[in-house]
């Protein structure tokens, strides 16, 4: 829904004790622009400032920050605040404009919040315009930067498919839910504040949704990209032990593909049989992929689970790449990756533990070795080996899997602070 532009609505904020007209000079220093020092909240899309007011009047034990994106939507919060707030001083109350996708800009991980408010935001319902969601995958990465260890994330809405969707990108990210209901007013749930568009679409008959999110502090660092174009790198084409090329894809973009007589090979049948991997071909979907991978990861395979597995660096470990972009490191060589598939089907179980149980990972036996057929034939072609540790060398790369901040150039590496 468009707000009109109200004249009014600059020259009163400009004035208003409570509104921050330069949110950037404050990053790292929020709990400083409070008089008072108390636990902070942060409300995302704070709209007209009713919840905001409510929330921040019932709890004055509390400061809280309200963003939205327009100066003219925050003219309106801020005379409902002053209303609310009747004669009393607005202590515990900052508001500012700005882009929560940028959010970064004006936050760092100096700022400590208890509880993030998400309400009734655009539930962006276009398959191409999902990723703008306050509650997708990247934005949730971007508040764990700044929210506690401990801290929450309160989130409602009127849509059934943005919740049911972002149940998915809160677990993907590593939260998990300390309350959850799906008609919140016939709930048992009694701290709640009703903003406008929830009377509104309560008084509609439409049962709002809501759920609190935590952090879980066993999940492991992730990768997330905000990259609008990387530049493909040069690669050598792999080969085989025979020298049959193998297809690479970079950056997104097919380097070269494989031919029908390749994607016959021995090899390329049994990742695909046995392993349900695949080379990169022209017939891969590339435009699926939800991610741009790193400037230096060289994608090799990929599955119908949404993993994407290739090189981290110019012949370095193997990494995976998952749908919610977790990245994790898989095997220290692309040899000891396919043994590990090739030999040990068990792999897939620890891949998907690490991805869900984050480091909570049990330690492992290796399998003994009973060979069939098509395992000893590969084993044979690509002088390969069956290996007793493998698994448990898997287990130690996943342990030690590290995230990444990709940016689209320096100069934004260099605001947020955040270097490869």
């Amino acid at each position: 829904m468009r707000i009109r532009r109200k004249a009014w609505a600059r020259p009163e904020l400009a004035q208003c004790p409570f509104n921050i007209d330069q949110p950037t000079e404050y990053i790292g220093h929020w709990a400083e622009v409070f008089p008072k020092k108390q636990p902070l909240h942060l409300e995302l899309g704070c709209g007209k400032g009713v919840f905001t007011a409510c929330q921040g009047k019932k709890h004055p034990e509390f400061n809280l920050i309200a963003i939205d994106i327009k100066s003219d939507i925050l003219g309106v919060a801020k005379r409902n605040i002053e209303e609310i707030y009747g004669d009393e001083p607005v202590d515990n109350i900052r508001l500012f404009a700005y882009d929560i996708e940028r959010i970064l800009e004006v936050m760092n991980d100096k700022d400590q919040f208890d509880r993030i408010f998400i309400n009734f935001c655009n539930p962006w319902p276009k398959k191409k315009h999902k990723k703008k969601r306050l509650t997708y995958p990247r934005q949730l990465e971007h508040y764990k930067t700044f929210l506690k260890k401990d801290g929450e994330i309160w989130f409602k809405t009127d849509d059934d498919e943005l919740f049911e969707e972002s149940l998915d990108y809160f677990k993907d990210c590593g939260f998990t839910f300390t309350y959850l209901t799906r008609d919140l007013h016939n709930s048992d749930f009694s701290d709640n504040v009703i903003t406008e568009h929830e009377r509104m679409f309560s008084e509609q008959g439409i049962p709002i949704k809501f759920l609190i999110a935590k952090l879980d502090p066993t999940f492991p660092l992730r990768v997330f990209n905000d990259v609008e174009r990387v530049d493909p790198q040069h690669v050598d084409v792999l080969a085989s032990s025979d020298g049959r090329p193998l297809e690479l894809v970079d950056a997104g973009k097919i380097i070269r593909p494989v031919s029908e007589k390749n994607k016959a090979s021995a090899l390329g049948r049994a990742l695909q049989e046995h392993c349900g991997l695949r080379f990169y071909t022209n017939d891969s979907k590339l435009s699926e992929i939800p991610f741009y991978p790193v400037p230096v990861m060289e994608l090799l395979f990929h599955d119908d689970q949404g993993n994407y597995f290739g090189y981290d660096g110019e012949n370095g470990p193997i990494v995976c790449v998952n749908v919610a972009s977790r990245c994790c490191r898989v095997a220290e060589t692309y040899a000891d990756f396919l043994e590990l598939i090739l030999f040990h089907p068990r792999w897939r179980q620890l891949l998907s533990l690490s991805q869900h149980n984050g480091r909570n990972i049990p330690e492992v036996i290796g399998e003994e070795r009973a060979l069939v057929p098509w395992q000893e034939e590969l084993e044979k072609e690509l002088k390969l080996c069956w290996k007793a540790d493998s698994l448990q060398k898997m287990r130690d790369c996943l342990m030690k899997s590290s995230g990444y901040v990709i940016y689209p150039d320096l100069e934004r590496a260099k605001k947020d602070k955040h270097f490869l």
